[in-house]
């Protein structure tokens, strides 16, 4: 039981992660007000890197930056 909770939990966070990226990407591509540093950070910590590494290699977005 333990390890299927586990397992939605990862799943959930990253997709989180990886919807977090793209719209991320989306709002600087139009010059709007985007997410937080604090809030991705939060999130990548949270278990979401993964969803977030690959959504920011595939929107090639925050590539150039060591950090977010």
């Amino acid at each position: 039981m333990a390890k299927w909770l586990l397992g939605i939990y990862f799943l959930a966070v990253n997709g989180i992660g990886w919807s977090m990226m793209r719209k991320d990407k989306r709002l600087a591509q139009k010059g709007k007000r985007r997410i937080s540093e604090k809030n991705l950070w939060g999130m990548a910590l949270a278990g979401g890197a993964p969803g977030m590494t690959a959504a920011m290699r595939l929107y090639r977005h925050k590539t150039k930056h060591f950090q977010f």
